[in-house]
């Protein structure tokens, strides 16, 4: 079953929180998710990452486990967790590079309220973009 899961995390220390940061997070997740057949989408703000995450529920399952014993993540906050029809991300990773514009766009200050109507509204918007 193919699903869509989209998480929002407080970064510990200094993880994404510097182009260094986020280039070795993104390259280690290019790999493993190549490997894993999954498409990601990350967006960093102001020490705070959601990610979206489409794949099998299997391999899906596999990297939250891994997610959820990364001591760069704090608690995982569940956004979504649904079956999909298709993949409406085509790339192994993406991040998102406007955060502020993004988060502006679907009217929010901050990633602390995210719900799954603003993430769907910041992916359609990444993805028209």
């Amino acid at each position: 079953m193919l699903v869509r899961v989209a998480y929002v995390s407080n970064l510990i220390g200094t993880a994404g929180r510097s182009p260094l940061s986020m280039a070795q997070i993104v390259g280690v997740s290019d790999v493993n998710n190549r490997r894993d057949h999954l498409c990601t989408s990350m967006l960093f703000h102001d020490g705070q990452v959601v990610q979206v995450i489409e794949g099998q529920r299997v391999d899906v399952d596999r990297l939250l486990r891994r997610l959820d014993s990364d001591a760069r993540l704090g608690p995982l906050r569940m956004v979504c967790d649904m079956p999909i029809r298709e993949r409406a991300l085509t790339e192994a990773v993406t991040v998102c590079h406007e955060p502020q514009r993004t988060l502006d766009h679907v009217g929010l200050t901050d990633l602390d309220h995210v719900t799954h109507g603003s993430l769907e509204a910041m992916l359609e918007y990444r993805i028209a973009a």
